[in-house]
């Protein structure tokens, strides 16, 4: 490790902290769209459409992964 990089918290070097940062954004990009989704199909379905089959909730978690494919596809472009 270089004496430059031991003030870091831990003795973690530069690199694996950004790579930490990096793996943190792709799985809250992905979770966070995938839950919201399902939390807005999941009102729908109460709401809206009472009594049956959780269709609302379906669409949402589909959309919500989409979404976060779509921010994954972004981060990576962005990082390359």
């Amino acid at each position: 490790m270089k004496n430059a990089d031991k003030n870091q918290p831990g003795g973690l070097d530069r690199s694996s902290i950004n790579a930490f940062a990096v793996a943190s954004q792709v799985g809250f990009g992905i979770i966070a769209p995938l839950v919201g989704g399902a939390l807005i199909g999941w009102y729908l379905d109460s709401q809206v459409f009472h009594d049956s089959v959780p269709i609302a909730t379906l669409i949402g978690l589909l959309l919500g992964l989409a979404a976060g494919v779509y921010g994954l596809i972004r981060l990576i472009s962005l990082l390359s």
